[in-house]
């Protein structure tokens, strides 16, 4: 079956992973990257935290567990320069391309003070410093780093090169510039996006924090990827079956233009804007990449996930075909 439409269509990579040890526990995954050599880098929240792969599922490397407790974000930059978010714990980690740490963003097991319960977004009573079970780390051409804060906070802090904090803008709430759940952030061309889960939309920042625009053709927009002028957005839509389709994906052009869209939405939970019971079996995308060939990678959380089920898809895209 195919999944898209246009010259953006993709079938699924059956048993991709296959080579993985059940005994890893990746029946829900947070995070997936693919660096500028083609490595596909799994980030899990059973041990080990991090699989380095090919683009065919054969296992290279496996790290992170001295460091790494449940992380939750994950991103490459252009020199493979590695942003982990270990939410929570409250900080977020930069490792070179050896994975060597370089750098560490707030203090481990501290938490700014917001008046939420644990990491539930809803009862957020204001913003504050970082960090509150943050979700996602990003950088700047100026190197500059961007962190969202979403679990226990509403807010963007910006740093500076060197991991000093220079400002952060946002408050809980609906109107421009404020967030519910901000859970993904990615730059291009001084323009940011963040996704905005909990108000269904992502909106667009100048580098000060300026407020430009939102899109709002999204459902709990969790993760980002930019590849060849295209924005790649994995929502974490509750699907109830547990098939070969996503739950959703989107493509977009960067001025917000819908280019395709994958998912199956006769299998999708029909009140997937509201909380699913705590009994109930989903799952959804939450982290999302693209390769150098155009093949989507998506890894999936939910809950009462089978014990043996993969969270991890590949869809080929296959070149040439129409709707």
């Amino acid at each position: 079956m195919l999944y898209g439409s246009g010259e953006y269509q993709y079938e699924l990579v059956k048993d991709w992973g296959k080579n993985f040890p059940q005994e890893w526990g990746l029946n829900a995954v947070p995070g997936i990257y693919v660096d500028s050599r083609d490595h596909v880098y799994i980030m899990s929240r059973s041990r080990p935290p991090v699989i380095e792969c090919s683009t065919e599922g054969e296992v290279l490397d496996t790290w992170g567990e001295n460091i790494l407790e449940r992380p939750h974000g994950m991103y490459m930059d252009e020199e493979d320069n590695i942003y982990i978010v270990d939410g929570e714990v409250h900080v977020a980690y930069v490792f070179d391309r050896e994975k060597r740490l370089r750098m560490t963003l707030g203090e481990k097991g501290k938490k700014s003070e917001t008046g939420a319960l644990l990491k539930d977004w809803h009862t957020v009573k204001h913003s504050a410093g970082p960090f509150n079970y943050p979700t996602h780390l990003t950088r700047a051409r100026d190197g500059s780093l961007y962190a969202t804060d979403g679990y226990g906070n509403a807010r963007i802090h910006k740093f500076h090169p060197d991991g000093t904090l220079d400002f952060s803008w946002g408050e809980p709430g609906t109107k421009p510039g404020q967030f519910m759940l901000p859970h993904c952030i990615v730059i291009h061309d001084d323009i940011l996006y963040v996704a905005d889960r909990g108000n269904d939309r992502i909106q667009l920042f100048a580098p000060d924090g300026t407020f430009l625009e939102e899109w709002t053709d999204t459902i709990r927009p969790a993760s980002f990827c930019i590849r060849d002028n295209l924005l790649y957005v994995g929502e974490c839509k509750q699907t109830l079956t547990f098939d070969d389709a996503p739950s959703r994906i989107s493509i977009f052009t960067l001025k917000g233009e819908l280019v395709a869209r994958l998912g199956n939405p006769d299998h999708v939970d029909p009140v997937d804007k509201v909380s699913i019971l705590p009994k109930e079996k989903y799952r959804c995308v939450h982290g999302l990449s693209v390769d150098s060939q155009g093949s989507i990678y998506i890894a999936e959380v939910g809950q009462q996930h089978p014990k043996d089920y993969m969270a991890l898809r590949k869809y080929r895209r296959v070149k040439g075909t129409k709707s």
